[in-house]
């Protein structure tokens, strides 16, 4: 029997299923992986789009369905999908603020970027104080 996690390249598991595979996963051992429960759960809930805000809905229903529930029901979107859900969520796992960062900031959005930069205060010379162009001072006087 070959193990269906992704990061396992389709290696051979261990013949003893007592003792598990090389890696001691769960899906060696006979318990679905996390993932594969999610794949299961989209298709019974018949999720086939993160698109949009059926998208978001679709989160917040993932997340409610993994526990995290909202009992004001902040962001009310549909009987069984709030915001609140994911607020909650979002609040016990910083690692996925950190992932949603890390993909915002390896797209290539002009938008985002012109936003972000102007949110920001103006890169300055540290020698003079005058306004930095590309990173580079402008000032001919200035020794940088």
């Amino acid at each position: 029997m070959k193990c269906t996690h992704p990061d396992h390249n389709d290696q051979e598991t261990c013949e003893d299923r007592a003792v598990g595979c090389h890696r001691k996963c769960k899906c060696c051992m006979g318990e679905p992986m996390l993932y594969e429960l999610i794949q299961e759960w989209d298709e019974e809930n018949e999720v086939f789009s993160n698109e949009g805000r059926r998208g978001v809905e679709n989160l917040c229903r993932l997340v409610r369905a993994l526990g995290y529930r909202d009992s004001q029901h902040f962001g009310q979107l549909s009987q069984d999908a709030c915001l609140g859900d994911l607020v909650e969520f979002l609040e016990d796992n910083s690692g996925c603020i950190d992932a949603i960062k890390e993909w915002i900031g390896k797209q290539s959005c002009s938008e985002w970027r012109e936003s972000l930069e102007s949110e920001l205060p103006e890169r300055t010379c540290p020698c003079c104080g005058e306004p930095l162009e590309d990173d580079v001072c402008q000032n001919v006087e200035c020794e940088s």
